[in-house]
């Protein structure tokens, strides 16, 4: 057997679980082995799609001149995987459609899908406050750093501490914070 016209180099993890609501990204160079150009085209992957913009990513079709390289970056959505993803990506030469390439064994994709994320993660600025009974008002931010779980009924609650009936909850926009926006709470 020949050597590949056109390798994969993996940039990241090809080995990825994702959960069915979220989306992640795999990264491989691409290289152009011969010594001519060649037009490239990813075969479709339910799921996948291919990510043009942004600097060194490959165009769609690809143009590559002999060595060339560009960086194939493919963005998972979870939930349109269909079921688990055991090959590819798969590039094939727009002039032969039967001149196809795809990673070693060891590099190609293997996605599975997992349950859905349903808790959200957040974090707090101004914390701890600095509040005196009778003293001024105060307030924190409050980040939902999910990318897909949005963050509800955010409440403050000084139940069991030297604050206990000593500082009022006067304002609170975070009934509802969706994914990585922020809201406040003010004392």
């Amino acid at each position: 057997a020949s050597s590949p016209l056109w390798t994969f180099e993996p940039l990241t993890a090809t080995r990825i679980s994702v959960p069915s609501n979220d989306t992640a990204t795999i990264q491989y160079r691409v290289t152009n082995q011969s010594r001519k150009r060649h037009v490239l085209r990813m075969s479709e992957i339910p799921g996948l799609s291919q990510v043009t913009n942004g600097v060194g990513n490959c165009g769609n079709p690809m143009s590559l001149a002999a060595n060339e390289s560009c960086n194939l970056t493919l963005l998972v959505n979870g939930t349109l995987l269909r079921e688990t993803v055991t090959y590819g990506p798969i590039l094939c030469d727009e002039a032969s459609s039967i001149q196809c390439y795809q990673p070693s064994r060891a590099n190609v994709l293997h996605i599975t899908q997992t349950a859905p994320i349903t808790t959200a993660t957040i974090s707090v600025t101004n914390s701890p406050l600095s509040l005196l009974t009778s003293g001024a008002a105060g307030s924190m931010t409050i980040t939902n750093q999910s990318l897909v779980v949005a963050a509800t009924n955010i409440t403050s609650n000084f139940v069991g501490t030297a604050l206990d009936g000593n500082v009022t909850e006067t304002g609170n926009t975070c009934a509802n914070l969706l994914p990585q926006a922020s809201c406040t709470l003010s004392f």
